[in-house]
This record gives C-alpha cells, sequence and structure tokens, in this order.
C-alpha cells in the first residue's frame, strides 16, 4: 500500500494516517459531551477520505504520477491527527468528570478550531484531487476494457469469417502453385514478354488468352511464372482495386482418377474474393448457418457481387484439360468471358488442344497462344545448361560430353519439357561412356521415355517399384489432399505392417533406396498435416505422389501393356484390391489408440482411414468383388468402427466433410451410405430420395 501512494511517514502511510484520525474523532465524540459540530465535519470527511483512498489503491496502483500531491494529503492528515492528540481526554476519567476538565478542553479546542478547519478544507482539496486521478484513472479503464471487448469482438469475426472461407474451399491450388514455382530457372519464360497477346491482356486491351501445347511442354510451369508476374502487375497498379487469383486443374486432385473441376475452381475463386474484400455475402452466410454445400447458383451469384468491388480481376487457370468432365467447366468460362456481369474479369487459360476446348476457347481467345517448338526451345536450352552446370556429377564430366547432351536435348525434346527432365535422370545414372551411348539412341515420345525408364529398373527392384506405383496410384482415389505419407509408403512396400520412419537412418535408407528406384516417375513434397493451415513443424511430413500425368496415363493404358514395361501395367481394381488386402490384415491391430495417431504416423492409422472411405472411393469395385466387399463389410461391424462415438467425432476431418457431402452425386447404394456413415460417424448422408 505504501508503495502504491508513494509516501511513508516513519511506519504510517497517507491511508493508515485516515485510519487513525478516524478512531481519534470517534473516541472524542463518544467520551465528550457536547462535542464540536467540526469534529464530525472532521470525522465523516477523514471516513470519505479514507473511502477514496482505499478505492484509490484498489483502483488506480501507482497511477498518480504527481507524488506532491499525496505527500500534502499525508502531511495535512497528519497535522490533523497531532492537533486532536491534543484534545484527548484521559481515558481513565470518567466521562462526567467534573466541570474544570471539560472547561480545559473548550479552551483547547478554541486555540485549535481555526486550524483544524483550514487543515480539513485542504484535507477535503487533496480527497478532490485524488478523486478527480481516480476517476480519471476508471475512465481510462472502462476504454482499455472496451477497447479489450472490441479486439475480442474483432478475433470472433475475423475467425468466424475464416471458417466461412474454408468451409466455401474445396481444392486448395497453392501447394501445386509453390511446387511449380520451384522449377523457374532464371531466364525461361521470358518469351512471353514478346508476346503481343500478353502484354494486351496485361493492360487488359484483350480479355481472354487461352495457351495451348503438348503433354509435357511446360505449360504448369510457364502459368506458375505468369501467376506471379500477374500478382506484381496487380499490386502496382495503386490506383486501381485489383487482384489475380489462380487455380490448377490436375488429375491429382479429388478421390477419382480425376475430378470435375468447375465447382471446386468456383468455390476457390469465391473463397479467395471474401478473404481478399474482407466481405462475406449474407447468402453464404446463411448457408453456412444451415450447414448446407453451396450450389453452382449461389457461388455464381456471390461471385458476381464481390466482383463489383473491383475495378479488375485477372483469373489465371492451368490444365483445363485435366478435369473430367470438363463440359460445365468451360460453359462456366465461356460465361465469364462473355457475360457482362463479368467483363471487368481478364481471363487466361492453358490445356491441350483437345477439339471440345478448342471449340470453347479459340472464339473467344482469337488468335490463341501456341507453345510451339519455336517460342519454347530458348526456355529448354536455359533449363538443360543449368542443370547440366548444377548438378554435382555432371561437373566432372568432359565439356563435349555435356555439349553433346545440351544440343541433343534441345533437339529431341520438341518442346517437351518433360521429356528432358527424364533423360537428365537417365544420364545421371550412367557412367560417360554409358551416357554416351544413350545420347545415340534417345526416345522420340514420353512413352518411349517412360518405357526405357522401367526397362533400366534392375530386376530385383521390379517387384518393390510395382508395389510403390500401386499404392501411389490407389491412394491418389482416395479424398486426401496431398500424395501418400512416405512413413506409410515405406510400411506398405516393403511389407512389414508397422511404421517406418524416414527421418530414421536406417528407415531413411529404405526411402532414398525407393526414391532412387522411382526417380523421375514420383515427386516427394514437404506438406503439413492440414493443407489449409500448414504452418507448424511438428506436423509436417513427406508425401509421394507421381510427379505428371503423363505417368499414370501411361500406366494405366493398354500402351504399356503392348510393350516391355507390361509388368509395370497397372489396373485400379488392383490397386484397390492390394490396398484393401493390406488393410484387413491391420484389422487385429486397430484401436482407441490408433484413432488417437496422426493418420501420416502411423501405418494402421492410415489403413484405418483407407478403410472408411473405401465404400464409396473404391464403390464400383467393392459391387463387383461380393468376397472383398463381405470382408471389409466385417470389419465395419468391429467394435473400433461401431463404439465410441467421440474418437469418431475426433477423426472426422475437413477432407471427409467435403466429401460425404458429395455422396450427393454418387449413385451407391444405400447400404454404402449407411457403411460409410458409420465408419466415420457423420450426419450428412443424403436423404433416399436423392
Amino acid at each position: 500500500m505504501a508503495e502504491a501512494l508513494g509516501i511513508v511517514s516513519g511506519s504510517l502511510t497517507v491511508l493508515e494516517l485516515t485510519v487513525k484520525v478516524f478512531k481519534q474523532c470517534k473516541h472524542l465524540i463518544e467520551t465528550t459531551q457536547d462535542a464540536p459540530r467540526d469534529l464530525k465535519h472532521i470525522f465523516i470527511e477523514i471516513s470519505s477520505l479514507k473511502a477514496v483512498l482505499e478505492s484509490f489503491d484498489t483502483l488506480s496502483q501507482g497511477s498518480l504520477h504527481d507524488k506532491s500531491v499525496v505527500e500534502g494529503c499525508r502531511s495535512t492528515v497528519d497535522e490533523i491527527s497531532q492537533e486532536l492528540e491534543g484534545l484527548s481526554i484521559t481515558h481513565g476519567l470518567s466521562v462526567g468528570s467534573g466541570k474544570r476538565q471539560r472547561i480545559k478542553g473548550a479552551l483547547k479546542w478554541t486555540m485549535k478550531e481555526e486550524k483544524v478547519r483550514k487543515l480539513l478544507d485542504e484535507t477535503i482539496l487533496h480527497k478532490s484531487t485524488i478523486t478527480l486521478a481516480m476517476l480519471g484513472d476508471i475512465t481510462n479503464d472502462i476504454k482499455d476494457i472496451k477497447g479489450t471487448m472490441q479486439n475480442v469482438q474483432d478475433q470472433l469475426t475475423v475467425t468466424d469469417q475464416r471458417k466461412v472461407c474454408d468451409w466455401i474451399e474445396h481444392t486448395n491450388p497453392t501447394m501445386m502453385h509453390n511446387q511449380s514455382c520451384r522449377y523457374h530457372e532464371d531466364l525461361t519464360c521470358r518469351w512471353m514478354h514478346r508476346i503481343d497477346q500478353w502484354n494486351d491482356w496485361l493492360s487488359r486491351r484483350r480479355r481472354v488468352i487461352w495457351i495451348h501445347g503438348i503433354p509435357g511442354a511446360g505449360k504448369t510451369v510457364l502459368t506458375s511464372y505468369l501467376i506471379q508476374k500477374t500478382i506484381e502487375h496487380c499490386e502496382s497498379l495503386q490506383a486501381e482495386r485489383s487482384a489475380c487469383i489462380y487455380y490448377y486443374c490436375s488429375f491429382r486432385h479429388g478421390n477419382r482418377l480425376r475430378q470435375d473441376e468447375c465447382e471446386p475452381f468456383l468455390r476457390w475463386i469465391v473463397s479467395q474474393l471474401c478473404r481478399i474484400s474482407n466481405t462475406i455475402p449474407s447468402d453464404l452466410i446463411e448457408l453456412h448457418q444451415q450447414n448446407s454445400i453451396p450450389g453452382c447458383s449461389a457461388l455464381k451469384s456471390a461471385f458476381k457481387e464481390l466482383l463489383s468491388g473491383f475495378d479488375a480481376l485477372f483469373i489465371i487457370l492451368d490444365a483445363a484439360d485435366e478435369s473430367f468432365p470438363r463440359q460445365d467447366l468451360l460453359r462456366l468460362l465461356e460465361e465469364i468471358a462473355t457475360h457482362p456481369d463479368f467483363q471487368n474479369i481478364q481471363l487466361l487459360v492453358t490445356s491441350r488442344r483437345y477439339p471440345d476446348i478448342e471449340r470453347m476457347l479459340r472464339p473467344l481467345s482469337e488468335p490463341s497462344l501456341p507453345m510451339s517448338n519455336s517460342v519454347v526451345e530458348t526456355d529448354i536450352r536455359i533449363y538443360t545448361s543449368a542443370m547440366l552446370e548444377r548438378q554435382d556429377r555432371f561437373k566432372r564430366w568432359p565439356k563435349d560430353l555435356k555439349e553433346d547432351i545440351l544440343e541433343k536435348l534441345v533437339h529431341g525434346a520438341q518442346g517437351m519439357f518433360r521429356w528432358v527432365v527424364c533423360q537428365i535422370h537417365r544420364l545421371l545414372r550412367k557412367t560417360p561412356t554409358q551416357a554416351r551411348k544413350v545420347l545415340e539412341d534417345l526416345p522420340e515420345t514420353l512413352d518411349d521415355t517412360y518405357e526405357r525408364i522401367f526397362e533400366e529398373i534392375p530386376r530385383d527392384d521390379r517387384a518393390i517399384a510395382r508395389s510403390a506405383l500401386r499404392w501411389i496410384c490407389g491412394h491418389a482415389d482416395l479424398p486426401f489432399y496431398h500424395g501418400i505419407p512416405a512413413y506409410c509408403l515405406l510400411s506398405a512396400t516393403f511389407g512389414t505392417g508397422a511404421s517406418l520412419n524416414p527421418d530414421s537412418i536406417s528407415d531413411s535408407y529404405e526411402f532414398e533406396h525407393l526414391h532412387d528406384i522411382l526417380g523421375c516417375l514420383i515427386q516427394v513434397e514437404l506438406v503439413g498435416e492440414s493443407v489449409r493451415h500448414n504452418d507448424s513443424n511438428e506436423y509436417r511430413f513427406h508425401a509421394v505422389a507421381l510427379a505428371h500425368y503423363t505417368v499414370q496415363e501411361f500406366l494405366l493404358s493398354d500402351r504399356i501393356q503392348r510393350g516391355s514395361a507390361s509388368y509395370f501395367a497397372l489396373r485400379k481394381d488392383d490397386c484397390a484390391r492390394d490396398m484393401l488386402v493390406a488393410v484387413l490384415e491391420q484389422q487385429s491391430h486397430f484401436s482407441e489408440d490408433t484413432l488417437r495417431t496422426a493418420f501420416f504416423r502411423d501405418y494402421r492409422r492410415y489403413c484405418y482411414d483407407v478403410a472408411r472411405f473405401a465404400p464409396v472411393s473404391w464403390e464400383s469395385f467393392l459391387q463387383r468383388e461380393q468376397e472383398m466387399w463381405h470382408r471389409l463389410r466385417s470389419l465395419f461391424d468391429t467394435n473400433i468402427f461401431t463404439s465410441n462415438g467421440q474418437y469418431k467425432a475426433r477423426t472426422l476431418t475437413n477432407n471427409d466433410i467435403d466429401y460425404v457431402a458429395e455422396l450427393k452425386l454418387s449413385t451407391c447404394s444405400q447400404r454404402l451410405r449407411v457403411l460409410f456413415a458409420t465408419s466415420t460417424g457423420s450426419c450428412y448422408l443424403p436423404s433416399n430420395s436423392d
């Protein structure tokens, strides 16, 4: 308290002095007949001062910066105490101790009365000053409380908005963009700046660009470069409200070989506009509160409403050909390019040159922009030179050999970056002498290239390679936003039935060995447990996926079955069967502890999730394979799937919710619906009338 009020008199603070005066006044009033009225006045004011000081100590500790006020108050109260001390009647005397004693007390008071009144006035003044200081602090405290409450409200609003935006999203393309940006080489893609269509598009003199090219031509890497340049352009337009939103269609999206990208594309645009403008249309908020899934009509209405807040919106869509089906996506692109409500949109689309895409986009973008050999060849030369200089193995090779590699790869690429990447991968495994032989017989196409790569896998490693490819492709059918976790792929491929860890020394060797076997056929990326909230190192893991869409096309095609790589040919049913057999082998190990484990850290937990999604992801396969269907159904009847709903609720993820919602588009039987609902604890099942 002394520290709070800042003044100590011996062992007494100003508050303690008021307590002393309070007691003195009370004693005098109680023991003296006809006590002076001023004494009662002192008692009242000192009591009031005491209450103020107690409140001041509680509410405004240390906030009175002018300590002279407290010092003056303490000094005044101390003087009053001393004056009252002289008036005290000896406790041993009776109340009626005699006329002489009363006269003596009256004379003493008369002599002190004027001084005490003056001291009392000073005390009242000090009390008022301290009261004002306390009121000022209370006002500030109230402001702080209001500010804190407003901050909490603002935070709640931001949190709620983020939840709604996450709910709107279906597929997040940012990881693909970041990955594509890593393939940029200095001076590549610069040819676009010499193209009139590109410059006119940026300056809004033309609305639509369609860039088309052959498989492996580097369209996705070019797209990522153009996205970055468009973002920079928007940032330079300070006088305008502009933004760039991009989306990558991909065979790796969703839970089938491909997904219809129309709605995911539209949902991503709307979610990004909501985040950029910090506004969510009321219709979407209402749908979110109803726990409904936004349809195309609601999304388009929201799109138009949000678009009114922008002068220009640049939309870049990569690989429109990888949407399946794509009729709805093409119709949406046509509407964006022609409807007056979307007139402030600049649209850029890349794809292969397929007839249906050309019929829709060429009239809107004439002249279109082909990625012909002449415009891409320079970039391929730059990229190949960079690889020859960067790889340590190539640095030790003869200069003439490296020059030969450069010229033959640039000439043989025919505009295909993917072809060059694969040839470099093959050459890295060779000695200089072997490399010269490879250069004499380079494959002409990507199919030929993949066949050579499979032929060059050592015979002892082929079973491992085929098993890994089946798991990678089977995983792509499941509703995950990333490739199969490396932990789980190792366990499945090497058949241990336990979780292997690529970060451990021994298991790291196995992982590197597997990576070396498959080489440029796969890609390994570091992702988070949740793609949407990928900001915690603790939950990051390595995921494995096929490196390019053309790899999966080749593995699933009839072409591979007719060639020397037929051993590696895949059928989707075989992928599903292999994974389900492995899942059923783990049945006895499923437990509540399994559910508490992150799926990317534990092979058994991963198998549990595969089982949950199987009835929908592999619906047609299970309907054909009755034995597998009955075995899986018996698994769903076990306690781990039918009891302990709290654990089932904990394992339900955004992926689950999105996917169960898509059951409305599925033709699966009611039995499969119920089975899936039981496994997820979900209430999102469609009705019988769907």
